[in-house]
């Protein structure tokens, strides 16, 4: 709840979470294409990571295409795509018809959730599924910047219950 306003206190003077506007983070200003260009090398990256991961693979050597085929699929699609949208991007740049500036009004809270999200593998394969999404949901939130602790034990407990239910109960699919 926010606190109430005192006579002292002008409407732009706090922010929506209640805090001082003196306490604001700074926006990002970046431009559109170095964005495309990070996550363009970035899914480059993932890409190369499934080819190479699919070629672990167990093959039994049958003919036709064998279990790796889909996800190599899936990682020549993605690297294709990946590199076209970089390569537009240089493109652009190179001519000089540069897009929007993107304003990041949270860059910090945006890293932050960036963060989780890359660690949140490595967490999982630690704790289990459970554990690290018991501990990833309200880190993300609070990321966001939701603060409201009744609300973020609810959501993060009933996204468990919701994910027991559907995998563990109903379609019988253990989770890691």
């Amino acid at each position: 709840m926010h606190p109430r306003p005192t006579a002292d206190d002008a409407p732009n003077d706090r922010l929506d979470d209640g805090r001082p506007a003196a306490q604001a983070e700074r926006p990002l200003l970046i431009r559109l294409e170095l964005i495309e260009i990070m996550v363009g090398a970035a899914l480059c990256g993932v890409a190369a990571w499934f080819w190479f991961a699919a070629a672990a693979i167990d093959d039994e050597g049958g003919p036709g295409i064998g279990p790796d085929g889909f996800p190599r699929g899936i990682a020549l699609l993605l690297g294709v795509l990946a590199f076209l949208m970089t390569g537009r991007a240089l493109r652009r740049l190179a001519l000089g018809e540069t897009g929007p500036v993107v304003e990041t009004g949270r860059p910090w809270g945006v890293l932050g959730g960036i963060c989780l999200v890359v660690a949140f593998p490595a967490v999982m394969q630690q704790l289990g599924y459970y554990p690290a999404m018991g501990l990833f949901i309200p880190a993300l939130l609070l990321a966001a910047g939701y603060r409201n602790v009744i609300g973020i034990a609810l959501y993060a407990g009933g996204f468990l219950v919701f994910t027991r239910l559907v995998f563990g109960l109903i379609l019988k699919t253990p989770l890691p």
